[in-house]
């Protein structure tokens, strides 16, 4: 009897040790979990912040580029255009990556840069006395634009169209 007592009593410690073990297991998976979702969730409300800063400073530069009939555009379209693209400079300046993606900062830095120097290259051509050419500043733009969906990736996210975000 004191057998069966004894055994019955190892059972059950052991049992409530493996309950125990997949129990803090669980929990663990749970925060990662948590942690992985809070990223992206973070991630995706920074780039969304990116978006805005372009937007609230380029309208003058995307009606310029997206002008159906170029023949028409003013001197004072191109340089209205060309404040615009100088003013999203200004504004990306402003733009501080937060806390909870330090991981990518080094990243997302060399992102906003790339595509801060494109717009002001965009504004340096709109300036001049030359027509702009544009196919250099689009390919830096797009490079930093990869730079960010590159982050996007590293998270199993989608990668966004940054250009069909901000120009239109």
């Amino acid at each position: 009897m004191k057998k069966g007592l004894w055994l019955c009593s190892i059972m059950a410690l052991m049992l409530v040790i493996v309950m125990g073990c997949s129990s803090k297991e669980e929990t663990k998976e749970e925060v990662g979990t948590k942690e992985s979702a809070d990223v992206k969730s973070d991630l995706l409300d920074f780039y969304l912040s990116i978006v805005n800063v372009i937007n609230g400073s380029d309208r003058d530069l995307n009606t310029y580029e997206g002008a159906e009939n170029p023949s028409v555009l003013t001197e004072e379209d191109k340089q209205k255009a060309a404040a615009s693209a100088n003013s999203v400079v200004d504004a990306l300046e402003d733009v501080k990556v937060p806390d909870s993606l330090e991981k990518y900062s080094k990243d997302f830095e060399k992102a906003i840069k790339t595509i801060s120097d494109s717009y002001r290259e965009k504004g340096i051509q709109l300036s001049g006395t030359a027509e702009p050419n544009m196919d250099k500043v689009n390919e830096h733009f797009n490079a930093g634009s990869e730079k960010v969906n590159d982050i996007f990736k590293a998270e199993d996210l989608i990668a966004p169209n940054l250009a069909a975000e901000v120009n239109g």
